[in-house]
């Protein structure tokens, strides 16, 4: 999830629809269930497929995603939103991305949720 697969009003050029969220892309979907509703067994893959800043620990491991990744990709989207882009897991500039990659990875293993929410404004003022 990134903010380019988020579109918000307007949709068809119609006002009504401005308080309307789509999401768009989803080239990497895929099925979580079998032909008879079974979960199907987690997998790893080889190549890593994410923003890196969105992304889970489960994508930094190779693991193929679930329905909670998507989920927790959603709350990195809005935490770093709400934050202004100032969260603790963007690496310092000029690295290599296999350095950016290591970085992110072990902020992401090791911060606290506390740590992640703290620059969030509790009054509800956005």
């Amino acid at each position: 999830m990134k903010f380019d697969n988020i579109l918000v009003g307007n949709y068809k050029n119609n006002e009504n629809t401005m308080h309307e969220i789509r999401m768009v892309d989803f080239g990497f979907a895929s099925c979580y269930v079998d032909k008879n509703g079974v979960h199907l067994p987690e997998t790893e893959t080889e190549v890593f497929r994410s923003n890196m800043i969105f992304a889970t620990i489960n994508q930094f491991e190779f693991r193929n995603t679930s329905r909670r990744d998507d989920m927790m990709s959603l709350c990195y989207l809005l935490v770093f939103m709400f934050n202004q882009g100032n969260v603790p897991f963007i690496a310092p500039g000029n690295q290599s991305k296999k350095h950016v990659f290591n970085y992110i990875k072990k902020v992401k293993k090791t911060i606290k949720t506390s740590e992640l929410i703290k620059g969030i404004d509790q009054s509800g003022n956005f």
